[in-house]
C-alpha cells in the first residue's frame, strides 16, 4: 500500500507564524505535521503557506495527487474577502473540492 499523502496548509500570514515564534511557540503547520506523525507514521506530509506574498502551491490540477488536505487556523479572516490572501485560500478550497481531495479544517 502506498503511503499517506497529506498537504497541510499553514494558513497562517508570515507575521502571524511570527507572533507564534516570538512567543516561543511552534507554528500551525509543524503542529499538523508532528499530530500526523504520531498517527501516521508512514504518511508523507508536505506544508505549504498560502498566505505568504508568493506561496508555492499546487496547481488545482495537481491537487488530487494528495489523500487529503489538512488546513490550519489562521491569522487572517474570511470576512476580508477583499484581501488576496483570503481569496487566494477561498479559491484554492473550491480546487480541492472540486478535484474530490477529502479536507479538514479547523478554526479558519
Amino acid at each position: 500500500m502506498a503511503a499517506l499523502r497529506l498537504l497541510v496548509l499553514d494558513a497562517y500570514a508570515p507575521e502571524g507564524r511570527a507572533a507564534v515564534r516570538g512567543a516561543d511557540g511552534t507554528e500551525a503547520g509543524r503542529l499538523y505535521e508532528r499530530m500526523i506523525a504520531r498517527l501516521r507514521p508512514d504518511a508523507r506530509v508536505e506544508i505549504a503557506y498560502p498566505a505568504d506574498p508568493d506561496p508555492e502551491l499546487p496547481a488545482d490540477a495537481d491537487l488530487a495527487r494528495y489523500d487529503g488536505i489538512a488546513w490550519t487556523g489562521s491569522s487572517l479572516t474570511i470576512h476580508h474577502a477583499d484581501d488576496v490572501r483570503v481569496a487566494r485560500q477561498v479559491a484554492l478550497a473550491r480546487a480541492a473540492f472540486d478535484a474530490g481531495v477529502p479536507a479538514f479544517g479547523s478554526c479558519w
